[in-house]
């Protein structure tokens, strides 16, 4: 499908599995898949226009890259981890994308994986800005969301999450010693969050705000980035996360403050001897109503391969 017109253009699918590439689009274009499974490829669409995906019901599929709809393959449970997939981006779609996955389980693939630029962007529960979207992704009743970053020192804040599923894989990238990959900080999360850190030397930080958000940000040197993320000191975790550092040197800073109870799975499943990992904990730095309340580190652990359980901090 192409639309290249600045009309308002509707199509409806109607029942049926049925399959919907949207390879350029102007102006207005609605999609109501109806009834059944189907599958929507978003590929490209221009500044300034805007598409709605209504999945209505059915077991719906949304993929959002040019070559959808291949998507990365699953990441597999293996010691060590392969080499990242990359398949495609998402640097052709320009316009607005709103999905509503209505009934059953829906699923949104954000595929940037093969891209090379260092990119900054924000996740929210349901939005995602940045990442070189001009306008970006709007999104509701979903059940998984799915997003790869690509080769590039990439920045991802993760302010909150839908409730259902959410992975973020990160891509493989630099792994010079005293520099860093991707960085991924989280804010809070509703359901249940898989970071996948994938090669390169990965920060990864949960329980932190942005005041200024990456996309608008300015991130030059390639020093691991420190003082542009803050700690909320409450407790932003209402579901399970989990952090996958996997190949070279990663770091894992977890914060906890506040009341309630928080499950991180955090595991390390890359090559033996393949960098150096840190996992750090850090307990209350300010608490209301206590005075000189003391800055607490309850666990630092560096080390070169995890082969233990994984680790589970309640």
């Amino acid at each position: 499908m192409c639309i290249r017109d600045s009309t308002v253009t509707t199509l409806n699918t109607a029942e049926g599995t049925d399959i919907v590439n949207i390879n350029d689009a102007s102006g207005l274009l609605t999609v109501n898949t109806e009834q059944h499974d189907d599958v929507v490829n978003v590929r490209a669409t221009g500044l300034g226009s805007e598409v709605r995906i209504n999945g209505h019901e059915g077991l719906d599929t949304i993929n959002l890259s040019d070559a959808s709809p291949a998507v990365p393959s699953d990441y597999p449970a293996v010691l060590p981890p392969p080499a990242a997939d990359t398949v495609g981006n998402i640097d052709s779609i320009d316009g607005l994308i709103v999905i509503d996955g209505g009934s059953e389980y829906d699923q949104v693939n954000v595929d940037d994986s093969a891209n090379n630029n260092a990119k900054a962007g924000t996740l929210t529960a349901a939005t995602l800005r940045g990442l070189d979207l001009p306008a970006g992704v709007d999104y509701s009743n979903l059940e998984d969301v799915n997003v790869w970053l690509g080769t590039g020192t990439d920045v991802l804040f993760i302010d909150s999450t839908h409730a259902g599923t959410t992975q973020v894989f990160g891509g493989d990238g630099n792994d010079t010693t005293n520099e860093r990959d991707d960085t991924i900080a989280i804010n809070t999360i509703a359901g249940v969050t898989t970071i996948h850190g994938q090669a390169g030397n990965d920060f990864i930080e949960a329980n932190v705000d942005s005041p200024v958000l990456p996309q608008d940000g300015s991130f030059g040197s390639l020093e691991p980035i420190t003082g542009f993320f803050v700690r909320t000191h409450v407790n932003g975790l209402a579901a399970v996360l989990n952090v996958h550092g996997e190949g070279d040197s990663d770091q894992v800073a977890l914060n906890f403050a506040g009341e309630g109870g928080a499950l991180v799975n955090v595991l390390d499943k890359g090559a033996p001897n393949d960098g150096v990992d840190s996992l750090i904990i850090n307990g209350a730095d300010v608490v209301p109503g206590v005075n000189n309340q003391p800055d607490d580190t309850f666990l630092s652990v560096s080390y070169t391969h995890l082969t233990l359980p994984t680790k589970r901090i309640v």
